[in-house]
């Protein structure tokens, strides 16, 4: 008798399993009939064990959610060491390990598992909710790399929309309601999520809130989802979603203030939103001798027309910048300045060699030279 058989004979009631048989093999347990019973058609031994395997899997969660953990270890016991299926034992020893009270423990379990495909992203989605409170950061860094490893999972959407709705972000928590919906069609968790979410929002609105202020006794959660929303969503070519985490905190003097302010000053240049773009980098002391930050306020200038000054702040950051070197090598080229262009293009050419534009650039110079 195999696994299976034991299992379902432990659980079924003998009524049951007479009822569940055909007619011609039922008769054969009643007195009403000589004739002997159908043989049993066996299916094969591999196929048993992983129905066997499955349905112990099944059993196993049951007596979880029921706390009974001295059932749960003993039926672990018996597929310790013969499981098809190792990851799911592990995802349920880690399930335990929570409702005991041992997040670390879980973590651990969790961080030292080998997965692929599927099992890999269930892996980090289960990290994920595991930092979701103490570590927003890390559980963001983790639903990103489930996002890159399987592209349709709905469960990955529905951590970051609760993570930024905790943020007071609803939003872009819809955003992400509206993304799990679009994976999972048939799901109507989704999309009931979705309607209390604009539900709650909309109460704000009457309230008199024309938009959900951020927690200010939350410092560090708030500011860090936002940043890690708006680098997404410009991962993501969101740059609207983007601009409106980004904008809740640019103006901030902290650390995330300053990167949000590098990661929205060319939404506001794409917006042809210059003083705005100028105000964000000048406002920003730390940003003062930052080359990426020089680099924004000459594009701003050049924008507005200030070649003058987006010349003199080029200038300033030459030796540092590449695309300081590729718009002063321009403006020698058109001046006819053939050995200035030389130098940068050169220059350029050694940060990389393989650009074919800048090997055209150079072969037009040495010509205008000869």
């Amino acid at each position: 008798m195999g696994k299976m058989t034991r299992l379902y004979l432990k659980q079924i009631p003998l009524f049951i399993l007479l009822a569940a048989m055909p007619l011609t093999i039922a008769k054969g347990y009643s007195n009403e009939t000589k004739k002997p019973p159908l043989p049993e058609i066996q299916a094969p031994q591999d196929v048993e064990d992983a129905l066997s395997e499955a349905y112990a899997i099944d059993l196993a969660k049951s007596e979880l959610l029921s706390q009974d953990y001295e059932a749960y270890d003993k039926l672990r016991s018996e597929w310790r060491n013969s499981s098809a299926n190792p990851a799911a034992w592990a995802f349920l020893d880690a399930d335990k390990a929570v409702l005991m009270g041992k997040s670390e423990d879980a973590v651990k379990l969790l961080t030292d598992l080998k997965c692929k495909g599927s099992c890999e992203t269930d892996r980090l989605v289960k990290l994920a909710a595991l930092h979701l409170q103490n570590e927003p950061q890390k559980a963001w860094d983790y639903l990103s790399e489930a996002a890159e490893n399987d592209q349709t999972n709905p469960d990955i959407h529905l951590y970051r929309a609760s993570m930024l709705e905790t943020a007071n972000l609803p939003h872009l928590a819809a955003e992400e309601y509206l993304s799990a919906i679009e994976k999972c069609q048939n799901a109507p968790y989704f999309k009931e999520a979705l309607s209390d979410l604009y539900c709650r929002f909309a109460k704000c609105q009457l309230m008199g809130a024309s938009t959900v202020k951020r927690e200010q006794d939350k410092p560090f959660t708030s500011p860090e989802i936002l940043l890690l929303a708006g680098r997404q969503a410009l991962k993501d070519d969101q740059p609207h979603v983007a601009f409106q985490a980004l904008k809740e905190i640019y103006q901030d003097q902290t650390d995330q203030g300053v990167q949000a302010t590098l990661l929205i000053v060319p939404l506001f240049l794409a917006q042809n939103d210059t003083e705005s773009a100028k105000e964000a980098i000048l406002t920003q002391s730390t940003l003062t001798n930052n080359v990426q930050a020089r680099e924004l306020l000459a594009r701003a200038f050049y924008q507005e027309g200030e070649e003058k000054i987006a010349d003199e702040i080029y200038l300033g950051i030459e030796p540092y910048s590449s695309e300081a070197k590729s718009y002063l090598a321009q403006k020698a080229y058109v001046k006819q300045d053939w050995k200035r262009a030389k130098l940068l293009t050169e220059q350029l050419l050694k940060s990389y060699p393989h650009n074919g534009t800048l090997q055209e650039n150079l072969k037009a110079i040495n010509k205008k030279i000869k």
